[in-house]
């Protein structure tokens, strides 16, 4: 007689749809999603979003998007790379008269242009039936009303801590001075402004508007930032190139 195993994960069986996340809130979100009407477009937009919120150190509208999405009613694959490229003032000339030997990996000078929210509304403009105020709507009252924190979580947020002197980033993720327990609120109302912002004007808020006049620095000018860093793939790739070429 087979022996019946009662400590593990059972399997999720559906035949409509299915969606799978690195966090149960992302994951819910995007079955909400199908189960109102909306695509596997739309779902993607909204999974992503809300692990923006709560998986900062993965995910974030500060961060890249890629997406491999296959179309069924031209059977086709298209690949969306959104990876940030370099800012202008990251070049050879600018590490070498900082005395850097290579790109740091931490502070100003690591960051690139966020491909993410540029990527959100190509995505949905080619392939959505939601308009983003709605597919960013689980993800707003995730940061406003707060979500338990996870042990990854904590212990990325310990980490950083190590690593991280911005008075900023500690206000909204150890605003005790500490790291947050396991099961934690943390709320992020400010992220939430960010996001109701974007779902009601549009990605180039990010790019062109308030947003980008107050992310500019470091490596980056508002040239360089109002540039889409995204492109569309015409090919029929079955996965992702490295985001470094």
């Amino acid at each position: 007689m087979p022996q019946i195993g009662y400590a593990h994960r059972p399997v999720a069986l559906g035949r409509e749809g299915m969606v799978a996340s690195n966090h149960p809130l992302a994951t819910l979100a995007g079955i909400e999603v199908l189960k109102s009407g909306g695509n596997a477009a739309d779902a993607a937009v909204a999974v992503n979003a809300v692990l923006a919120v709560t998986q900062p150190y993965c995910c974030g509208v500060g961060g890249d998007f890629f997406c491999l999405y296959y179309d069924a009613k031209s059977r086709r694959v298209h690949f969306l790379n959104g990876a940030g490229r370099s800012g202008s003032r990251a070049s050879l000339e600018e590490l070498s008269r900082r005395n850097l030997r290579q790109v740091p990996r931490i502070g100003p000078a690591s960051v690139s242009v966020p491909g993410c929210v540029r990527a959100w509304g190509m995505l949905l403009e080619r392939f959505g039936t939601r308009p983003l105020r709605h597919l960013l709507a689980p993800a707003i009252h995730y940061a406003e009303a707060g979500f338990p924190v996870t042990l990854l979580l904590s212990q990325a947020t310990a980490e950083r801590l190590r690593l991280i002197e911005d008075p900023e980033w500690r206000r909204i993720f150890a605003p005790d001075g500490g790291v947050p327990p396991r099961g934690e609120l943390l709320r992020q109302p400010d992220l939430a402004l960010t996001l109701r912002a974007l779902g009601e004007d549009g990605p180039d808020l990010f790019y062109r508007g308030r947003i980008a006049a107050r992310g500019n620095g470091g490596s980056r000018s508002r040239s360089t930032t109002a540039a889409s860093p995204c492109t569309r793939r015409r090919r029929r790739p079955r996965a992702s190139p490295p985001s470094w070429r």
